[in-house]
């Protein structure tokens, strides 16, 4: 191949990259049992370039235990900044406990804790309403 053809093939498979990476990525986790009484579920995404990050919390049960979700954003190893609380119940249901574009990070960790779990008006450890619990973590492009 001459010079002027590689480069112009090399020009042609740059330009169509970007397209590629314009696609919607999902990724999910579970959650563990988190200083005795809470749950974290925890996510490690790589990434690249500008993205909105969805991150939801998927519960699944019969409506009796109810409690707090939080999500926490970083770049893997640096601190973090949190999301909302919000209540919620381990009813079969989603919650989107974060929206958040991000730029050029290349690790991304996300993590959502649930505490303050209640099971008639009790307090009870949250792996008891929440074992079956996951999060969705969604990537689309900005």
């Amino acid at each position: 191949m001459t010079g002027h053809a590689w480069l112009a093939a090399a020009l042609v498979a740059l330009l169509a990259a970007p397209a590629a990476a314009q696609s919607s990525t999902t990724h999910t986790g579970g959650c563990q049992p988190f200083q005795n009484t809470q749950l974290r579920c925890a996510l490690h995404i790589p990434s690249t370039g500008h993205r909105l990050f969805l991150v939801d919390f998927i519960s699944r049960g019969d409506g009796r235990t109810s409690g707090q979700v939080q999500a926490w954003h970083s770049q893997c190893g640096l601190p973090g900044q949190p999301g909302p609380v919000m209540g919620v119940a381990n009813s079969f249901g989603t919650h989107r406990v974060m929206q958040l574009p991000t730029s050029l990070i290349s690790n991304n960790c996300f993590e959502v804790f649930v505490f303050n779990c209640q099971e008639g008006g009790r307090a009870v450890p949250c792996e008891r309403g929440f074992a079956t619990a996951t999060i969705r973590i969604e990537q689309q492009p900005r």
